[in-house]
């Protein structure tokens, strides 16, 4: 069933699905945190917190998938099951780069999201943060609404604010 529908809706079921089962993971390992000292903001409530905010977000998004699936079996046309390969194929070859990079920007995400860890490891915090900040802003953005400005401010002034935050007020160390 999940081949007959479009390929939007395919992504966000599996993108749910997999928010979900990392959420659950997540709990799962968080329950062997040991916990060092009794008070609301012990060493497991940030991690158990963040899993059951992913698994909430998770559901809504399955929620509403289910509920475009529904809306979609309701009308025949624009259905992807009514849709013949060679109609697909013909508008694959007609699509421009920018329409492929939008395509695609989920898996180009996740490309910068692995980088921006081994980034993390030979160039530091600040400066891999805001290489992937500064490249993420323009890969999910449309030029229309693309501040360079704005892009440019963002990506210095977040690592910095959050750097500053985490060794300063929390004396924590970053890499």
């Amino acid at each position: 069933i999940m081949k007959k529908l479009p390929r939007e809706i395919r992504n966000d079921v599996w993108g749910a699905a997999f928010a979900v089962f990392l959420s659950l993971f997540v709990l799962f390992l968080s329950g062997n945190i040991q916990i060092t000292k009794m008070s609301l903001l012990h060493s497991a409530a940030v991690p158990r917190f963040i899993a059951c905010m992913l698994l909430g977000l998770g559901v809504l998004s399955l929620v509403a998938s289910a509920l475009k699936i529904k809306r979609l079996h309701g009308q025949d046309s624009g259905f992807a099951g009514n849709v013949s390969k060679d109609t697909v194929k013909e508008h694959k070859e007609q699509l421009s780069f920018k329409e492929k990079l939008d395509r695609n920007s989920d898996w180009i995400s996740m490309g910068l999201l692995i980088l921006y860890g081994f980034g993390m490891f030979f160039f530091g915090y600040i400066a891999s943060t805001a290489i992937y900040l500064f490249v993420q802003m323009i890969v999910l953005s449309t030029p229309r609404t693309r501040s360079w400005f704005g892009i440019t401010v963002f990506t210095i002034a977040v690592p910095l604010v959050v750097y500053f935050i985490f060794t300063q007020i929390f004396s924590l160390a970053l890499p």
